[in-house]
């Protein structure tokens, strides 16, 4: 019999199911070092392999990173599991952090023109289909459409995106401010007003 899961990007407002794909958000963690290993040791059943894995997590030598999605995909199986969680902050860094990481899993299992339907819906234009594919992107591509995706998250939740300044976020964040800024002129809205926003720096 054939389980179909659903995977439900809450932040995205997009919900899809897959017998191939899994999506569990484990939410806030307070030790992301220790979660990160346990998830590993949970999903593979061992920590072979684990400190190779660690060299693509950013700082996890140093410091751990404010937000992971991870990877789950046992030998001999079919069903990939993706596991999102996050540290609690400030209201905006936390909606920031969790649809990044929905739009990195979204992007990886090669959804991403459901986020391109929902940028068309509120006439953001910006052509996220010049990366269908996650694994031909670069980090800096990767990054600009986990962006997009959050700065979407961002502006559906009621913030003006307008007035975040580039300036004040890490250099991976910039250039999708930017982007998405432009297509946002003359446009106008009563929403909530962001002074300043910083999500986290590398």
């Amino acid at each position: 019999m054939i389980h179909i899961n659903k995977l439900n990007f809450s932040t995205l407002g997009i919900t899809i199911e897959s017998e191939l794909y899994s999506l569990r958000d484990d939410g806030f963690i307070e030790d992301m070092g220790a979660h990160i290993e346990k998830v590993f040791q949970d999903g593979f059943g061992n920590l072979i392999g684990y400190k190779e894995f660690t060299k693509h997590i950013p700082r996890i030598d140093k410091d751990t990173p404010p937000a992971v999605y991870m990877c789950i995909h046992r030998k001999g199986e079919m069903e990939r599991k993706y596991v999102i969680f996050y540290k609690h902050t400030d209201a905006l860094s936390e909606i920031y952090r969790r649809s990044h990481e929905e739009t990195h899993v979204l992007h990886h299992i090669g959804q991403i023109a459901l986020l391109q339907e929902k940028l068309n819906e509120v006439s953001v234009q910006i052509d996220l289909m010049k990366y269908p594919d996650y694994d031909k992107c670069s980090v800096y591509e990767r990054e600009l459409v986990a962006n997009i995706g959050s700065l979407y998250a961002l502006q559906k939740n009621g913030s003006d995106v307008a007035t975040i300044l580039p300036e004040d976020n890490c250099v991976y964040f910039r250039p999708a401010i930017r982007i998405y800024q432009g297509t946002l002129k003359n446009k106008t809205s009563v929403i909530k007003k962001i002074t300043k926003f910083i999500p986290f720096n590398f």
